[in-house]
């Protein structure tokens, strides 16, 4: 388990970690250290330290960047701080070896001084911690987002932050002091040359299965409430996709166990495979590569599908899906069209009793969209982008 709770550190980053951020600010002010620094020389950066906290999906969104900067600087070692549910995300992308897990090993924030880094790119957008964190590594240059104004004299470059546009357009600003360009636009396929491959994983149920006809991972809910689509309507779900001849897999953490159990019971042995909250992310993520298609809520299982190439129906609620996805011919969104959707930003949502953001989703709507993306013919790439509505 990690040492402290998500909301503890919450609530101890908007209390100690807003008075810290104003005081170092106020002592770098009145000892005259510099607020600002120039762009630094291609040839001077060496070392470079990312803090990217949060969850899979933040994760997965900053791999196209990382990988950016490795292809324009392949010499240059990248350090990467993050929770440790997060360290198979960076074994995915061959980069285990490089990770810092501030939950688990605490230790190692206050020795980052020690490791000189030239460069830090903090992809937190609000929290006060990250640019704490950024400020303890000593590095000369320390870019970071210009949105809270506590934060603001811990860095010496600030970039823009378009909070209605798409996330991985946002990690890519904080390129821009080292003039290094997005090479990799897209999540898509980002993680689709797994190294090693993924296909000696894949249990041999869920290859059964997948020879025998199309095979849907299904992610049943989610940890959060606001996301959850309802068990009654995943079941009416799965009826639909067995009566089609599909095979299902659901997939997900311990959060959606009582969920998947209660849909699984008393449907087809044969047909449908419950691997929730049973599997290693990798695994979980060779059923996905495995998969003819992933639906699911929007979510880092989501994200992965994505990543993977594999063709994904998203079913947005809260969440803003032109924060969160950028739907082609195969991966496609499902959303409704109300006044107070989206409502959540920075992961905090207005109170709502019914969802109808959610619930209103109708099952018609995503058998439809299913039935496109299973009947399509596999393509690679991104494609022209399209979107399904649920009215």
């Amino acid at each position: 388990m990690a040492l402290i709770s998500s909301a503890t550190l919450k609530r101890l980053d908007a209390t100690a970690g807003y008075l810290l951020c104003k005081l170092i600010g106020r002592a770098r002010h009145y000892t005259g250290r510099p607020e600002l620094a120039p762009d630094p020389a291609p040839e001077s950066v060496r070392r470079v330290l990312i803090i990217r906290p949060g969850g899979m999906g933040d994760l997965l969104m900053l791999l196209p960047v990382i990988r950016s900067l490795r292809s324009a600087r392949p010499d240059l070692e990248i350090d990467i701080i993050c929770e440790r549910r997060n360290a198979d995300v960076l074994k995915l992308a061959g980069l285990e070896g490089r990770a810092i897990l501030y939950d688990a090993t605490p230790h190692r924030i206050f020795s980052l001084g020690s490791t000189r880094y030239d460069v830090v790119l903090d992809t937190e957008q609000f929290h006060n911690f990250s640019a704490i964190m950024a400020w303890m590594s000593g590095a000369p240059v320390r870019v970071g987002f210009r949105i809270n104004p506590a934060r603001l004299s811990l860095y010496t470059h600030l970039v823009s932050y378009d909070i209605d546009g798409y996330e991985l357009d946002q990690f890519a600003r904080l390129l821009r002091p080292l003039g290094v360009p997005l090479s990799h636009p897209h999540l898509d396929g980002v993680l689709a040359d797994v190294t090693p491959p993924l296909d000696a994983q894949v249990p041999s149920s869920v290859s059964a299965l997948r020879r025998a006809g199309p095979l849907v991972a299904l992610s049943p809910g989610s940890s959060d409430p606001y996301k959850q689509w309802g068990p009654e309507k995943f079941r009416h779900l799965i009826r639909e996709l067995l009566e089609r001849g599909c095979g299902i897999v659901l997939v997900g953490g311990q959060a959606e166990l009582a969920q998947a159990q209660s849909l699984a019971y008393g449907l087809p042995a044969d047909r449908i495979i419950n691997a929730v909250s049973t599997m290693t992310l990798m695994q979980t993520a060779a059923i996905l590569q495995a998969s003819t298609l992933f639906i699911g809520g929007d979510s880092g299982l989501g994200h992965l599908a994505v990543a993977l190439a594999r063709p994904t129906l998203i079913l947005f609620g809260p969440s803003d899906r032109h924060k969160w996805s950028r739907p082609t011919e195969r991966h496609r969104v499902i959303r409704r069209d109300l006044p107070c959707a989206p409502c959540s930003i920075f992961g905090y949502h207005k109170l709502c009793r019914k969802i109808p953001c959610m619930t209103g989703i109708a099952v018609a709507d995503v058998v439809q969209a299913a039935e496109a993306l299973l009947t399509a013919a596999p393509r690679t790439g991104p494609s022209a982008k399209t979107e399904s509505s649920s009215q």
